[in-house]
């Protein structure tokens, strides 16, 4: 995790940004030259998700006077999970493929690999057999906009069946904010299968729903700044409940109803909060949408200063917010 100050402050030394999860694993060396047209076959349980590193705006502020419960800014920084203009990506795999290779476009049309080794999985939902497999590129060469494509290797092998990501197109980095519209507060039914409802996102062809709580192995608030970044999902010291994908003409979902292909899902106990966020992709494999939060998270440092930032929207069942 990286920050960039953008005014000065005497509370930047309060703060420890800690490294973010690692993006991938070593396993076998590639062998592929640059400029080929991989082997495999396409399919919509390997997905391939691009975006930009955009930071996570976050705001230190003083309560002043002492007590009074208002709190003047005093700085303001952003959190990079590797830095402006970094391009990360996330291959979500429901197949037999247990690494991945991820290639970029080359000038000549062909594709080349942007590492020599393979992505393990980071995340692992033993239910569905879906995996993710996160990455990040700066890539100083290529075809513009930036293309990939991912392949799955199986029993360590590469074949004309291998499995084949979308190729998916970093063509704009923006991002909108993927408006919820829907309460969250349930202190009477514990209803633990809340619905969650959004605004449409232009461009939308399907949504992905995550919903999660920060593990207890989060040990400084600032840990939490990542999950503000925009990602179709949050990885790290996070237990996932639910993970689903939907199309992209939806704008509703009750958790865990059909409508959705489900890539995760364990029941949502209350009294308790649970964080979620809703991504929208497009057709090409970018990320163009996500919700992050309305409400700031805050971070105590001091007896009287505290960090904001934006973090995840809450479900609170059977609790107050």
């Amino acid at each position: 995790m990286k920050r960039v100050s953008t005014s000065r402050s005497v509370f930047a030394g309060l703060v420890t940004l800690l490294a973010t999860l690692a993006a991938f694993g070593c396993s076998k060396k590639l062998t592929i030259d640059p400029g080929i047209v991989p082997e495999g076959v396409v399919t919509a349980n390997s997905r391939l998700i691009v975006f930009q590193d955009l930071g996570n705006n976050v705001d230190a502020k003083k309560e002043f006077p002492p007590n009074s419960g208002t709190f003047l800014l005093d700085s303001s920084f952003t959190v990079y999970n590797y830095g402006p203009g970094t391009i990360q990506g996330v291959v979500l795999d429901g197949t037999a493929a247990t690494n991945f290779e991820i290639m970029r476009q080359q000038p000549n049309g062909g594709l080349g690999p942007i590492k020599d080794f393979t992505l393990t999985p980071t995340n692992k939902w033993l239910q569905s057999h879906w995996e993710t497999y996160p990455f990040f590129d700066q890539p100083n060469d290529g075809t513009l906009p930036p293309t990939y494509q991912g392949r799955g290797v199986v029993s360590g092998q590469v074949t004309t069946s291998a499995p084949l990501t979308n190729t998916a197109v970093l063509g704009s980095s923006a991002v909108v904010d993927c408006k919820v519209t829907s309460p969250f507060i349930d202190t009477v039914k514990h209803d633990s299968l809340p619905t969650v409802i959004w605004q449409p996102v232009a461009g939308a062809a399907n949504y992905y729903l995550h919903v999660y709580q920060y593990r207890g192995d989060i040990k400084v608030g600032s840990e939490k700044f990542v999950y503000g970044i925009p990602a179709p999902v949050a990885l790290g010291k996070i237990q996932d409940f639910f993970v689903g994908i939907l199309p992209g003409t939806t704008t509703s979902y009750k958790i865990g109803a059909p409508g959705a292909q489900i890539l995760h899902n364990i029941p949502m106990i209350g009294p308790d909060r649970f964080f979620f966020r809703v991504t929208a992709v497009d057709v090409t494999g970018r990320l163009i949408g996500c919700t992050v939060g309305s409400n700031p998270d805050t971070v105590r440092i001091g007896a009287e200063s505290y960090i904001y930032f934006p973090a995840a929207e809450m479900i609170c069942i059977g609790c107050r917010k």
